[in-house]
């Protein structure tokens, strides 16, 4: 029988690691490896990923991401699991349980966005799950038709379009501070959080921020067959699709040619109306933790869902 092991990628001999994101990614395999240090998070943790090996050989893989949410004033250190894969020669043997074991030993809170395939590994070790994050979709065809109506728009006048600098990332973290002491479950996202996920992203040149008085949404646009799709990474209004930003946003999208607006939300955050199961796509999300009020708070999943994992908004994945 092999003996298969366990290992992290920061002892794994960095050709057999480019291989296997080649082999198991297909089309992204080059963005994992030349960058996979962003989107595992691994400058601001001690974390890496876990890989399971055939001797030498990277088999199979387990993104972590470690992640602080605060719920009451109180942070709770998270490991968020994504990019669950093994090899398909040496699937059915037990291995992803197996690295999912070992991974579950890292934190004792845990969080993922699964595809269904794993989220039956998750729920063999009692994970429980909640449908309370969606994809959205927000068509700029009506958009387009206000805007040869009214060519002066007053709220297309008042947004503010930027790149984003420290600056810009400063003045969103004001806003960010009043989330402190909120009483539903949040990521933190502080000065480290924003220099990760937007600074130092490798995508960054592709991202824009778009501001409506105090509000804000930073959002990257695509290029190529994908260049007619917008997605919204993060927004300092929870309640995305009621603001004014969004609706100014989308008014400059359809300006721009671009048709669609993507963005992850918890479902709880946005407005009921006769499209809304058109163009909503209920995405898995599951969680463990030994903690009674986080458990209560993770039944109703994270309410500034969107821009959690790294790769969710950058790559052609919903």
């Amino acid at each position: 029988m092999n003996n298969y092991t366990i290992k992290k990628t920061s002892i794994v001999d960095k050709n057999e690691l480019k291989s296997f994101y080649k082999t198991a990614y297909f089309s992204r395999g080059q963005i994992f490896y030349e960058n996979y240090k962003w989107f595992y998070k691994t400058d601001f943790s001690n974390e890496t990923p876990l890989v399971i090996c055939d001797k030498e050989k990277v088999i199979g893989h387990a993104g972590i991401l470690t992640e602080d949410l605060i719920l009451n004033g109180n942070s709770h250190k998270f490991t968020w699991l994504t990019d669950l894969i093994i090899l398909s020669k040496y699937r059915n043997l037990g291995l992803a349980n197996k690295l999912v074991a070992q991974w579950m030993n890292i934190c004792e809170n845990k969080i993922t966005i699964p595809n269904d395939i794993a989220l039956k590994i998750y729920k063999k070790f009692k994970w429980k799950t909640c449908s309370k994050i969606a994809r959205f979709i927000g068509i700029t065809f009506l958009d387009r038709i206000l805007l040869k109506k009214f060519i002066f728009n007053s709220e297309l006048k008042k947004l503010k379009v930027y790149k984003i600098d420290k600056k810009i990332i400063n003045d969103i973290l004001e806003i960010e501070s009043l989330n402190k002491f909120s009483k539903d479950l949040k990521i933190l996202r502080d000065a480290n959080w924003f220099e990760w996920r937007f600074l130092q992203c490798p995508f960054l040149e592709d991202i824009l921020c778009f501001q409506y008085n105090d509000q804000f949404i930073l959002a990257q646009l695509f290029k190529g067959k994908n260049k007619g799709r917008m997605n919204i990474l993060y927004s300092t209004e929870n309640y995305l699709d009621e603001s004014m930003i969004f609706k100014a946003t989308k008014l400059w999208a359809a300006s721009k040619s671009i048709n669609y607006l993507w963005h992850i939300s918890n479902v709880q955050n946005t407005s009921k109306n006769f499209f809304s199961p058109i163009f909503k796509k209920t995405i898995n999300f599951a969680y463990s933790t030994p903690k009674v009020e986080l458990s209560n708070s993770l039944d109703y999943g994270i309410k500034n869902i969107q821009a959690g994992d790294s790769d969710s908004g950058h790559l052609i994945l919903f």
